[in-house]
């Protein structure tokens, strides 16, 4: 797989993009965004380039309104630990199913990312920001296009467009039983199981902390995993889910079969492969809010081959 650097360089071909920009000092168009959907913990936000484009990327900025009110504005230091900042400038391999192929975007051309959902993402240079969203909460964002210093095509970025906002729904974490990954990688403590077969596998909870700290990289086995991971505990621990996510959570263990994680091994999948039975799970999981729970008074321990007898 080619590297984010080889990414950044082929963006700044102007030529190949099809872009002329006539002198370093003009600005590039700021992009356009759109909110399209916000769940608990991410937000779906559609960037649009303008008549330019945007050939080296572009770059969010986004912080809670709360702390946006509280300093003032915008932080004049990027390292503020209120400000998260991400430069998109690669290509995807996650987030894929909408079309977005690439964050280096020709003139009118659009990109959805996920904010709250970076950490398995590549393409992506995160100053701060992989961590998901907090539930409940109103959020301040903005984009830029990049600007390039390559010396024989160099141009300016553009101005941050004007602030854009949107609202996470609410979610109880003590009351619901549906969590995403970002919730069960930091609530080791939660976990109703000490074990979970992933494939023909089975790994140990300290294990699966460790693969769910890990980020993907461009596999499709990594990404898939952590989203499965979550399925299978959001379901031990009592959500209810439809036939068709039972499905795919069998769907998913055959296509790992008998491959081992990383760190633990060195499979590998396509995400090509993985990624529609991936955010299939994921929108299970993170969607917290929408889901039936059987209340369970006490969890005691138990394996994911005992579960899957309620469900048959």
């Amino acid at each position: 797989m080619r590297s984010v650097a080889k990414f950044l360089v082929a963006g700044l071909s102007l030529c190949v993009m099809g872009v002329s920009i006539a002198h370093a000092a003009d600005p590039l168009d700021i992009p356009r965004v759109t909110t399209l959907e916000t769940g608990s913990v991410l937000a779906d936000v559609a960037i649009t380039a303008g008549s330019t484009g945007a050939p080296a990327g572009f770059t969010v900025q986004w912080m809670k309104a709360s702390d946006f009110d509280a300093l003032g504005g915008w932080p004049v230091d990027e390292s503020s630990r209120a400000l998260n900042v991400a430069s998109f400038l690669g290509v995807p391999t996650l987030n894929t199913i909408d079309g977005t192929v690439s964050y280096m975007l020709s003139p009118y051309e659009t990109a959805t990312i996920q904010l709250g959902d970076l950490f398995d993402e590549t393409g992506v240079l995160t100053i701060r920001g992989t961590h998901e969203l907090e539930s409940g909460t109103t959020y301040v964002y903005r984009v830029r296009a990049n600007g390039s210093d390559d010396p024989t095509a160099p141009f300016s970025p553009s101005d941050y467009g004007t602030d854009s906002h949107f609202s996470t729904s609410p979610h109880d974490d003590y009351e619901d039983c549906v969590h995403s990954a970002g919730h069960w990688r930091s609530h080791g403590e939660k976990w109703p199981v000490g074990s979970l077969r992933l494939g023909s596998v089975v790994y140990t909870k300290a294990q699966l902390l460790t693969i769910l700290d890990r980020s993907a990289k461009g596999n499709g086995l990594v990404s898939l995993v952590h989203e499965l991971v979550a399925a299978k505990l959001n379901l031990l621990a009592g959500a209810q889910a439809a036939p068709s996510l039972l499905q795919a959570v069998q769907q998913a263990d055959a296509l790992i079969g008998s491959l081992v994680v990383p760190p633990y091994g060195n499979g590998y999948l396509n995400p090509d492969h993985t990624n529609e039975i991936t955010n299939q799970l994921e929108n299970f999981s993170d969607n917290e809010d929408e889901h039936e729970c059987v209340r369970v008074v006490s969890v005691k321990p138990t394996t994911w081959a005992k579960v899957k007898s309620f469900y048959r």
